[in-house]
């Protein structure tokens, strides 16, 4: 049961990721999650979501 709680939350976060790599998707994607999730999937989105804004806002500007 937890193997695959954790292994689909993995396959969603690499999902998403090869998405904007190939091109699928765009830097203005934001993984939704609670904003009480504190545990390291929570973070783990939190950082991504800055990454990728900040992605975005350096590809507007140029």
């Amino acid at each position: 049961m937890l193997k695959k709680i954790v292994g689909q939350r993995i396959e969603d976060y690499i999902k998403s990721i090869d998405d904007i790599a190939t091109g699928s998707s765009d830097f203005r994607f934001r993984f939704r999650f609670s904003e009480k999730q504190n545990d390291e999937f929570g973070r783990m989105g939190k950082g991504l979501n800055k990454l990728f804004s900040k992605l975005h806002n350096t590809i507007e500007d140029v």
